[in-house]
């Protein structure tokens, strides 16, 4: 049995060991390396996959396009994690996209995002998440600065954090979550 953690108020355990979609996976042309790293740290019970649009170039993604490869035969084995470096919520939504499709998967296991963005906060962003059927039961960590204390009633009183909604402070001694 390999030793888990549970991440966060989510819902989810991941391994300790994770696989980051850099380095030889994120080489163009070089399935080859790439998809045998992705499948054995499988067979060696890595669970949690953490990839960007960002890596293997922004046009060709080549992290994503292995790491896809592997998913559409073993998905269910792996909570899998991507992000996005645009912060607009349109430019977002698009990398995202891509993202599942290179990815070969439907829906992301969890949203990360940052309460302060630019043109709509997190608080916004997780009430139109929240308020569509398809998407209201993913699991959402906002990663925001120390004044989310401040802020956490805020969220209460609107109600955003329904359904595993988890806040995460950029200083650990001031992180909070909320109730399940």
């Amino acid at each position: 049995t390999r030793p888990t953690r549970n991440l966060g108020r989510t819902g989810y355990s991941t391994g300790l060991f994770s696989l980051g979609g850099q380095a030889a996976i994120e080489q163009p042309r070089n399935e080859a390396v790439a998809v045998p790293i992705v499948e054995r740290a499988l067979d060696l019970g890595v669970n949690y996959i953490d990839t960007s649009a960002r890596y293997g170039g922004e046009r060709d993604r080549w992290s994503e396009v292995y790491i896809g490869q592997v998913m559409k035969r073993r998905r269910g084995e792996v909570f899998l994690a991507s992000k996005t470096h645009d912060s607009t919520r349109d430019g977002s939504l698009k990398l995202l996209q891509r993202s599942l499709e290179l990815l070969q998967t439907e829906t992301p296991d969890v949203i990360l995002l940052d309460i302060e963005m630019p043109r709509m906060d997190g608080f916004e962003f997780t009430r139109n998440i929240k308020g569509d059927p398809k998407s209201a039961r993913i699991p959402i960590v906002m990663i925001t600065s120390p004044n989310i204390v401040a802020r956490r009633t805020s969220l209460e009183a609107s109600n955003t954090t329904a359904n595993r909604s988890v806040l995460v402070s950029t200083r650990p001694s001031r992180c909070c979550a909320s109730p399940s």
